[in-house]
């Protein structure tokens, strides 16, 4: 435990203060402290007498004085008396690393506190890792067991995901110890040194608060000392309480054996943190769940960024105020809070005890606020985004995807890169951006690196580094964490001593000769920032479907897949995928690991897809005119793979039609739409119309292709799609692959990938080919020729099926204009074998196969006319 420069001490920290346990310059600090803090006095005077009444508190003038240990024989931390002796205190540790404490392996200390000593250990008997809390040697009296074994029992009562977990208790030798579950990650008090939290995220880590008090209460049991440093943000995403050192037994557990002290009535020694303590504890009367219920209003105030009640008074005029009854005044920044809000947080700072929720109802009510956007700091203009992926400043309008959220956080708490692999349109931006994100946020503070890879994508992430550097530069010092990779080649040496363009040009330079140069760079922007990095690399598969160069695309992957390999780095990487590319990426050793352990993200279940058109609805005060409408509308679908967008789409065309003053989305307008098909009909029209003659005609083509003569969908492989189509006119038109690349932007086609992992493209959806009129009206056009193309195709799967046989091939009209269709269509009858994995086989080997039996019946034919001809010359000269 360490003294930071303007916070309070606790009774821990003024236990080790009293022992002399100190180093001489965090002392120092403390005796400055106490010149000016008379609530410090007070908790430092209640460490050093049996009561604050036998003995005078000393003054801020006489403790600056006093040399540590020399004046104060005995401290009392919490009701326990400990015997000091300033020769015995804890100049180094008490176990050492590879000792065994029965089945438990020592690995390392990792904390030390005024009465105990915490180890990293390892469970011998099941392998996991715990925190072996050990009492110092001069606090292993039978008082200073009683109070760990009174932990213990405490924390034993418990089986809850907000609640540390106890392993065991023992005694090695004469050091009695406990194993605690160990929990990774830092302290809430620590987060809030670097700032507030949001008001999401100051509800979601109050809720699990709420949630781990409930817990204890419905045991009996009392925590006493609630504070941020008492709750952990752990980094597998689960917020924790920690240190039931001072927690009380109620009167109606005393059965279970624990003891009570003076029949339940507050404590001969005043145990806590005085800025949280409420105002009972400064009375006679007998304390109860309220206690926690006030330091845990007093823990929403600083994770809101507001004071602490009275902060700033000392403690004679803060302990008047404490037991005035006028209420608590709530300070002016909870003012941007909703007023439920405000009135929840003022609830559990009533200075009647009876007044105050219950933990229970109080966890209730948080997740209520949660669940209806109540905690949103600024809501977009409206509450759909139609086709546009979420970012993380739509977190406020992300619903349905809890589940996923949980899982991502954990799997990034034991691995350091983690892939997210699913369909197009199933959402993987949207998760990690107004999900993930936002969600590891709530930990800790992140400096965020995002990308995606486009054409050329070592100069792309050469520009993200550089923006990434040149915004950590301008919070830190200059010279912060600047470290050299190999040949001093510095990220922020680099970004700071040269022109943007030269810098972004040297890093990209570097990245190709030593891709392994990322993971250094990122691990320099951490130290530099003084928190955790996170780089995205979104749509990884740009790197195939866009990069032509093979040698910048291996430096790219091999850059990513190696820049961040260990979770005891303060580094992460995220990387979303479509999941067709996969293992076209997985091919080199370093992409095969890293790749290997991706979580596949499918899309929303119904349920789900429902919350995602009714929760973003319920923000802005409307609803559904017909509240079976949402679920109407997610069946309608059917399964879509692009579903969330299409919904999203509809939504928000829903929303332009909202009726003000009923506060409702007519059910009329669903109808005038056309409903989710409708409305997609009606944005693909606006796509086409937005582009020119020459494109709007390969488009036609493109999409002609992905219909048969019936209106239905038909898959084909991306390189016989485009295969044939070229511009019509260079100088203002987009070639093939551009104006596809526009259609799957846009979402009226998406990419999947067939059985033998190859891509194929196909409409968004069914009913583009029956509801959109455009393409109706191409089909209708060419439905002579779609119609041939089907039963030509058709043929082929037979005529393959059956052996080939010859008697099945075709021949005369139907041949030629079959050929003269997959002519114009790109299938060259006459491409050569290597495009074979890219067309459609069968039907062309079909085609080529009839052309060549033609041609060989012809041949035939003619050397038969021929010979007849001779033949009947001859019989004609042998007549004559």
């Amino acid at each position: 435990m360490s003294f930071s420069r303007g916070d309070c001490i606790d009774a821990n920290l003024a236990a080790t203060f009293l022992e002399g346990a100190l180093p001489e310059a965090e002392a120092s600090a403390i005796r400055d402290h106490l010149d000016e803090c008379d609530e410090c006095c007070e908790l430092l005077a209640m460490a050093a007498h049996e009561t604050p009444g036998e003995a005078a508190a000393p003054t801020p003038a006489r403790l600056s004085r006093v040399r540590i240990g020399a004046d104060l024989p005995t401290a009392s931390v919490g009701g326990v008396d400990t015997i000091l002796d300033r020769n015995a205190r804890p100049t180094r540790w008490l176990l050492a690393p590879g000792q065994r404490v029965d089945h438990f392996r020592v690995v390392r200390p990792i904390g030390r506190g005024g009465m105990s000593e915490v180890y990293l250990a390892r469970d011998l008997s099941l392998g996991r890792r715990v925190a072996l809390k050990v009492l110092h040697v001069q606090a292993a009296t039978s008082a200073g067991v009683e109070r760990l074994l009174a932990e213990a029992r405490a924390i034993a009562r418990f089986n809850h995901p907000n609640i540390v977990t106890i392993y065991g208790a023992g005694e090695q030798g004469t050091l009695p110890y406990v194993a605690l579950e160990y929990v990774q990650g830092s302290s809430l008090g620590l987060r809030l040194r670097q700032g507030p939290l949001g008001h999401v995220e100051a509800l979601r880590v109050g809720m699990a608060i709420a949630q781990a008090l409930a817990e204890a209460h419905a045991h009996d049991i009392l925590h006493r000392d609630l504070k941020p440093d008492n709750v952990m943000l752990a980094r597998d995403g689960r917020v924790r309480v920690v240190d039931f050192g001072l927690a009380q037994v109620r009167p109606s557990a005393a059965a279970d054996g624990a003891e009570v002290d003076h029949d339940g009535d507050a404590p001969r020694h005043v145990a806590g943190t005085p800025p949280y303590m409420a105002p009972e504890l400064l009375r006679t009367d007998r304390v109860g769940p309220g206690v926690d219920i006030w330091a845990f209003g007093v823990v929403m105030l600083e994770m809101l960024g507001a004071p602490r009640p009275y902060e700033g008074c000392d403690w004679s005029e803060r302990s008047a105020k404490l037991r005035d009854i006028r209420p608590v005044p709530l300070p002016p920044e909870l003012d941007r809070l909703p007023v439920e809000l405000r009135r929840l947080v003022a609830s559990c700072l009533d200075k009647d005890v009876e007044k105050r929720p219950d933990a229970r109802k109080l966890a209730q009510a948080l997740g209520r606020a949660l669940q209806s956007g109540l905690a949103a700091e600024a809501l977009p203009l409206a509450p759909f985004l139609g086709l546009r992926a979420f970012r993380e400043r739509d977190q406020a309008l992300f619903f349905g995807r809890a589940d996923e959220i949980a899982e991502c956080v954990e799997r990034l708490a034991r691995q350091a890169l983690l892939p997210l692999v699913g369909p197009s349109g199933a959402g993987k931006s949207s998760l990690v951006h107004a999900g993930v994100v936002p969600r590891l946020r709530e930990q800790e503070p992140w400096q965020l690196v995002t990308m995606t890879p486009t054409a050329s994508p070592i100069a792309t992430l050469a520009a993200a580094l550089f923006a990434a550097a040149r915004e950590v530069q301008s919070h830190a010092p200059p010279s912060h964490g600047e470290l050299s990779g190999p040949r001093g080649r510095s990220l922020l040496g680099t970004v700071g001593g040269q022109l943007p363009a030269v810098a972004r040009e040297q890093l990209g330079r570097w990245l190709r000769e030593t891709p392994t140069l990322l993971g250094l760079w990122l691990d320099e922007l951490a130290s530099a920032a003084g928190e955790s990095v996170l780089l995205v690399v979104d749509q990884l598969e740009e790197v195939v479907t866009l990069c032509e160069d093979g040698d910048e695309r291996r430096a790219f992957i091999d850059a990513v897949c190696l820049a961040a390999e260990d979770v005891a780095e303060p580094v992460r990487v995220i990387v979303t995928l479509r999941e067709e590319f996969l293992s076209r990426l997985a091919a080199g050793s370093a992409a095969t690991r890293a790749l290997g352990a991706a979580l596949i993200v499918r899309p929303p279940d119904a349920a789900a897809l429902e919350l995602t058109l009714t929760r973003p609805l319920s923000l802005f005060g409307f609803a559904f005119e017909d509240p079976d409408l949402p679920r109407r509308m997610v069946a309608e679908i059917g399964g879509a793979l692009a579903c969330l967008p299409l919904l999203s789409f509809t939504a928000e065309l829903l929303w332009d039609r909202r009726d003000l003053e009923a506060h409702e989305l007519p059910t009329a307008a669903y109808q005038e739409i056309g409903g989710v098909v409708g409305a997609l009909a009606h944005h693909a029209e606006g796509v086409i119309a937005a582009l020119d003659d020459s494109e709007r005609r390969l488009a036609r083509e493109l999409l002609l292709k992905l219909v048969t003569a019936e209106g239905t969908r038909r898959r084909v492989a991306r390189a016989e799609l485009l295969s044939g189509l070229e511009t019509v006119d260079d100088s203002s038109s987009s070639g093939a692959e551009q104006v596809l690349a526009r259609l799957l932007e846009a979402r009226l086609l998406v990419a999947v990938s067939d059985e033998d992992e190859q891509q194929v493209i196909e409409l968004m959806h069914e009913s583009l080919a029956v509801q959109w009129a455009r393409l109706r009206r191409w089909i209708a056009d060419g439905r002579e020729d779609l119609r041939l193309f089907d039963d030509a195709t058709q043929a082929a799967a037979l005529w393959r099926r059956q052996g080939e046989p010859s008697s099945q091939l075709w021949s005369g009209d139907a041949l030629a204009r079959v050929a003269a269709l997959l002519e114009a269509r790109g299938s060259k009858v006459g491409a050569p074998a290597a495009d074979e994995e890219h067309v459609s086989r069968g039907l062309r080997a079909f085609v080529a196969a009839s052309i060549a039996r033609e041609r060989s019946q012809r041949v035939r034919r003619a050397a038969l006319v021929s010979v007849t001809i001779a033949a009947s010359l001859a019989i004609a000269i042998v007549s004559v």
